[in-house]
């Protein structure tokens, strides 16, 4: 039966992928949890679209569930700081500290750390953290991956894409009119 109601989930899927309804598919893939598509989340996280690529991935796990989820949304949330630190949105920055809340149990000094970013003309500048954005989270994501690929939460439902299903012959359920 868990077969069966897999592969309905994964036809619709790709019956939403072929409709070019690209966010209903990745609604269903996070609200079923069965189906975490790769590149979705690459994309998402390569072009700084840090909300969507959290709100993607909490539907799969939680900031807690084991050291792999961890990682993967402290450094989803590392670069959404970042980037509202490179962009010069300090209220931005100081709001999303109040995320990192989440990870005191594992470094106590973590907001205090990254509150004296604040006080650096040139934040860049500081050891560890490259000048390119971009390049960064390229670096970062290829970290990402290899958390995402060990996380038990996700075995069995990574997808690098989804596949175009043949529509010949298909017959879409209607609802009968009244």
């Amino acid at each position: 039966m868990a077969g069966t109601h897999r592969d309905s989930i994964l036809s619709i899927i790709q019956f939403l992928e072929g409709a070019n309804l690209h966010e209903s598919a990745r609604k269903v893939e996070r609200e079923s949890g069965l189906f975490f598509n790769l590149n979705y989340f690459e994309d998402c996280f390569i072009r700084g679209a840090f909300q969507k690529a959290e709100e993607y991935v909490s539907g799969f796990t939680t900031v807690h569930d084991n050291y792999c989820s961890t990682r993967i949304i402290h450094e989803i949330r590392w670069h959404k700081f970042l980037e509202a630190m490179d962009n010069k949105r300090y209220d931005d920055a100081k709001s999303i500290l109040k995320e990192f809340k989440d990870f005191e149990r594992y470094n106590p000094n973590i907001i205090a750390q990254m509150t004296e970013l604040f006080d650096l003309e040139k934040f860049r500048s500081f050891e560890g953290l490259p000048g390119d954005p971009e390049l960064e989270r390229r670096a970062a994501w290829e970290h990402i991956k290899k958390y995402l690929k060990a996380n038990p939460r996700l075995a069995g439902k990574l997808r690098y894409q989804v596949g175009s299903p043949n529509f010949r012959g298909f017959l879409p359920v209607v609802p009968p009119t009244q």
